[in-house]
């Protein structure tokens, strides 16, 4: 339910309970019970939008697939690559290749390129492609390829090695393919998280998205933020509630109204106006 919708039904509620307080209550049991319906509606609109729809709309979790053990590779520099030096503890991005290949590795490498340029903003996050071809991509032809798509050697590594090693990652870790003679590898980009742990699969012929990766990516910083940070409670547990959802300031506004002594008349219809705008119908004044 979007919010515009939570706040239509919860006036509708707040104005069908007046309603129905004014016939069958007192003028002065009216004001009393009018007040209480409001104070109800706008206490229910203040669960719905932090409770229920959580002052956004995080969608739902990525899931949790196998976590890459550390691993030493060889990068296009020559260099011993070690997984726990290099990418543990960050978010990275990962397809595998071949540089002689004829067929879907010039869009594969083309859409990693892409992705740096979308990712730039995040320099944490790294890319890596690995070859399914070592006998023939040694670092000198890694270092080659990885020049002609413009790859930034301090984010983008392009690594080989063992085969056994390769192997052992591509079908024993990412579950994509073997790494053999036959040279058929999937076409598929991975997105890990900084504990190392697969999270997602991009199909990139069938219309890959970047900015939905891009999205996932910004989701596991968050996800990390939010385990590294200390816990908190009362005020400034709310004021952080405020500056990630300033949509929430009237219910909470609100929430402060209904801890108020109770009053009567034309000044507490006024108060319960401005605690809570969104709520705000056109009340006649009963007293």
């Amino acid at each position: 339910m979007s919010r515009c919708g939570a706040r239509s039904r919860a006036c509708r509620v707040e104005t069908r309970l007046d309603t129905s307080a004014g016939a069958t209550a007192s003028s002065a049991g009216v004001a009393k019970s009018g007040d209480a319906a409001r104070r109800s509606a706008c206490a229910t609109l203040a669960l719905w939008s932090i409770g229920l729809l959580g002052c956004g709309h995080a969608g739902p979790a990525l899931e949790v697939f196998k976590t890459v053990p550390d691993f030493t590779l060889t990068a296009s520099s020559g260099s011993p690559f070690q997984y726990s030096a290099q990418l543990k503890g960050k978010v990275w991005v990962a397809d595998f290749m071949f540089t002689t290949c004829a067929g879907p590795c010039p869009r594969l490498s083309t859409q990693m390129r892409h992705v740096q340029a979308a990712l730039s903003v995040l320099p944490q996050v790294r890319l890596v492609s690995f070859t399914v071809d070592p006998a023939n991509d040694t670092p000198e032809v890694l270092a080659a390829y990885a020049k002609r798509y413009a790859a930034d050697p301090a984010r983008w590594f392009f690594l080989t090695g063992p085969p056994t090693t390769l192997q052992m990652l591509s079908m024993d870790t990412f579950m994509l393919s073997k790494v053999d003679a036959q040279m058929d590898h999937s076409t598929r980009i991975v997105l890990v998280d900084q504990q190392g742990r697969v999270r997602k699969y991009y199909a990139t012929s069938e219309g890959f998205q970047i900015p939905d990766l891009v999205l996932d990516v910004k989701r596991l910083l968050k996800e990390q933020r939010a385990l590294a940070a200390p816990p908190n409670s009362g005020r400034t547990q709310v004021s952080r509630s405020r500056r990630a959802a300033p949509f929430c300031a009237g219910h909470m506004r609100a929430q402060r109204a209904l801890a108020a002594p109770p009053n009567s008349g034309r000044t507490q219809v006024s108060r319960s106006r401005r605690a809570a705008p969104s709520c705000a119908v056109q009340i006649q004044d009963r007293s």
